[in-house]
């Protein structure tokens, strides 16, 4: 976290950056990729992530108990929020994955966004599968 606009800056110069303001409003508003402008654009203090090369595809996991289903949206980094997509059939690691995620902040219903499409994956037989497991077992030795 940053709380100045001249710290984010510093932090973007030798690295491709996303900047969201803590308090922004959700729905990508208040989010920012490279290039940064001189003047803060929104209140701080701000959350400054590395960039993730990606397909500018969002995909969004709703989970309700054991129930898991997703949709296709348009990255908010390049269009406006829509409450809209394309449904995908969520794979049973991908689902397992949502899941976990969600029993692990103890919820019932929520929302889970993929950050990562994983495009240097595709179309590699098992690799959704072994990521997802990695994953999930890298989190256990994170808090074990």
């Amino acid at each position: 976290m940053r709380e100045s606009w001249a710290e984010v800056l510093a932090d973007s110069r030798d690295r491709r950056v996303v900047v969201k303001a803590v308090h922004g409003g959700g729905r990508g508003r208040g989010v920012l990729s490279d290039p940064l402008p001189a003047d803060p654009p929104m209140d701080g203090p701000y959350l400054v992530e590395d960039w993730i090369d990606h397909d500018r595809i969002d995909r969004k996991l709703y989970v309700a108990g054991g129930w898991v289903s997703g949709l296709l949206k348009p990255s908010t980094l390049d269009h406006e929020h829509t409450t809209g997509g394309e449904p995908f059939a969520v794979d049973n690691a991908l689902a397992a994955l949502a899941r976990h995620a969600a029993a692990g902040l103890g919820m019932h219903l929520a929302g889970v966004d993929v950050v990562n499409a994983f495009p240097g994956f595709r179309g590699v037989d098992g690799a959704a599968e072994a990521v997802a497991e990695h994953l999930v077992e890298h989190d256990g030795a994170d808090r074990g």
